[in-house]
C-alpha cells in the first residue's frame, strides 16, 4: 500500500478528512500506519494487529523473487506501526508476546483486545427456527459448516475438505460459505467438488445467519495462520458444535470436552460423526461455547473496557503549554521573567536556554514564540541532539521543531543556543547581562 498512494492522492484526502475530527486513530492493518500517523500526530494512534504479518506472509510470500520484496516491504511497514503507535491491539496474548518480541517493544503498549460476535445479534435458534432455516435453505442431510475467507490457511482446509472429509463422510452435506471459493477458482480455474460438498461463495449476513441456524456441526481445519479466527465466535455466538484443530482455536479460551472438540485432522471424520450420533453431548458442547461467548467475547463489554483504557491513555496525547512564568519548565540559561509592554511575560535566555519540555512519547511538535537577538541564527537540540538551525526575523514569531517519538521520561530537555550580547554594547544603556534570545511561549502538540 504505502508504494501505491502516490497514484491513489484521494486516500491522504480522505484521512486527513476524518483524522482531523477525531481524538483516537485506528490504523487497522499496517499497511496504512505511515499515512495515519503523519496526520494524526496530535491524536493517539492505535495500530489494529489482526495478525503478526510479517510470521503469517513469509509462508507464502517468500516463494519468489517478487514475493520477496513484497515480504520485505510487509516486515518494514508492519515494524513502523509497531514502533510508532502509541498504543497497539492484538487478538490473543500469544500475539502479543510475539508482537513485542519481534520489533522489541515493551510488553505493556500492547493489549489484548480480542474477535468478538455480538451476541445480541447472533442468537442460539429454538427447533422451530432451526426447522424453517434447514426448509428455506433446502436442507434434508445433516449439515457440517465452513465459513472461510480468501486466506490461504482457509484455501488449505477447502482442500482437505474436498480430498479427505467430504469423502470420509458421505452422508452429510459440507457447506462452505465465504470468499475462499474466489480463491480457488483463481488458482485451479474451475469446480470440481465432490457432490455433498457445497462451496457458496460469499453470501448476504442473513444468509450466513440462516446457515448458522440450520447447521448440525462448525469446523474449523486450519493448520496454520496468525491472529484469531473471526468464524469461531459466529460459531459459538450461534451455538453451534464445533470441531476445531488447535489452530483453530487460538485466542478463542475453548476447552477440548467443554467448549468444544479440539484435535488433528485425521481425527476429524470420527469427531463430526460422534457428534451427529450423540445430540445431547453436542448440545452440551454448544451451550457451553455460547456461554463463553457471552462472557467473555461480546462486544459491548469488551468495547466498555477498551473505553475506558483509552480514556486512561488520552492524556499523554494532548497539548502542552506554558508561558515564561512557569518556573518549573526553565533549566538553566533564563533570566527571571519580565513583562512585555503590560501585555505578556517573557524570559531572556543567556545564549543557552534550556527547558524541561513535556514528553508525549509519540511524533510531536514543539512549537516555541520567541523574539530574536543580535544574531538571527538559532540552533535546538533535543536531549543533547541536534534538532534543527533556524534564522529568525525581527519581531515576535513562531518556529516549529519535530519532536522523535522517545519512549524513556516523563520530559525532554531543549537547548536554544543563539549568539549572546549585550545590550550596552548595542546602545541598550548600562544593561550588561548577556543575552540570546527571548521566549514567550511554548506548546506540545
Amino acid at each position: 500500500m504505502p508504494r501505491l498512494m502516490r497514484h491513489t492522492p484521494m486516500i491522504r484526502t480522505v484521512i486527513e478528512h476524518f483524522v482531523g475530527k477525531a481524538d483516537v486513530v485506528v490504523a487497522s492493518h499496517p499497511f496504512l500506519f505511515d499515512a495515519v500517523r503523519r496526520v494524526a500526530r496530535t491524536r493517539l494512534v492505535v495500530y489494529e494487529a489482526h495478525n503478526v504479518e510479517t510470521k503469517l506472509k513469509a509462508a507464502y510470500l517468500k516463494r519468489t523473487r517478487a514475493g520477496k520484496r513484497l515480504w520485505r516491504d510487509t516486515a518494514r511497514v508492519e515494524r513502523g506501526a509497531a514502533r510508532q503507535s502509541d498504543v497497539i491491539w492484538a487478538t490473543s496474548a500469544d500475539e502479543a508476546k510475539e508482537l513485542a518480541r519481534i520489533f522489541g517493544i515493551r510488553s505493556e503498549k500492547v493489549w489484548v483486545v480480542p474477535n468478538a460476535v455480538d451476541t445480541g445479534t447472533i442468537v442460539v435458534p429454538d427447533e422451530k427456527v432451526r426447522e424453517e432455516a434447514r426448509r428455506l435453505l433446502g436442507c434434508s442431510r445433516p449439515v457440517v459448516l465452513f465459513i472461510a475467507s480468501w486466506h490461504p490457511p482457509n484455501l488449505e482446509g477447502l482442500l482437505f475438505l474436498k480430498e479427505h472429509l467430504s469423502p470420509a463422510l458421505p452422508s452429510a452435506d459440507f457447506v462452505v460459505v465465504g470468499s475462499v471459493k474466489d480463491q480457488y477458482l483463481s488458482e485451479v480455474k474451475h469446480l470440481d467438488f465432490p457432490n455433498n460438498l457445497k462451496v457458496l461463495g460469499v453470501v448476504e449476513e442473513k444468509e450466513k445467519n440462516l446457515w448458522l441456524a440450520a447447521s448440525d456441526v462448525a469446523i474449523n481445519p486450519v493448520v496454520s495462520g496468525s491472529g484469531t479466527s473471526l468464524k469461531m465466535f459466529d460459531y459459538m455466538a450461534a451455538g453451534v458444535p464445533i470441531v476445531t484443530t488447535a489452530v483453530g482455536a487460538r485466542g478463542t479460551h475453548l476447552v477440548d470436552g467443554k467448549h468444544a472438540i479440539i484435535s488433528d485432522r485425521a481425527l476429524f471424520a470420527h469427531n463430526i460423526g460422534f457428534l451427529l450420533k450423540h445430540p445431547e453431548e453436542a448440545s452440551a458442547l454448544a451451550a457451553a461455547a455460547r456461554k463463553l461467548a457471552e462472557e467473555r467475547f461480546d462486544w459491548a463489554k469488551i468495547a466498555s473496557i477498551i473505553h475506558e483504557r483509552l480514556e486512561e491513555a488520552m492524556p499523554s496525547s494532548l497539548p502542552c503549554q506554558f508561558d515564561a512564568s512557569d518556573e518549573r519548565q526553565f533549566i538553566s540559561g533564563w533570566y527571571p521573567p519580565e513583562l512585555w509592554e503590560d501585555k505578556f511575560t517573557f524570559r531572556w535566555s543567556n545564549g543557552e536556554g534550556r527547558l524541561a519540555v513535556h514528553n508525549p512519547k509519540r511524533v510531536a511538535s514543539l512549537r516555541v514564540e520567541l523574539l530574536r537577538g543580535a544574531s538571527p541564527d538559532l540552533e535546538v537540540f533535543l536531549n543533547g541532539t541536534p534538532a534543527g538551525k533556524f534564522t529568525l526575523q525581527g519581531g515576535w514569531q513562531q518556529i516549529e521543531v519535530e519532536l522523535p517519538r522517545i519512549i524513556d521520561g516523563d520530559a525532554i530537555e531543549v537547548l536554544f543556543r543563539c549568539s549572546p550580547w549585550r545590550p550596552a554594547e548595542l546602545g541598550g544603556g548600562d544593561d550588561m547581562r548577556r543575552l540570546g534570545l527571548a521566549l514567550r511561549r511554548v506548546t506540545v502538540i
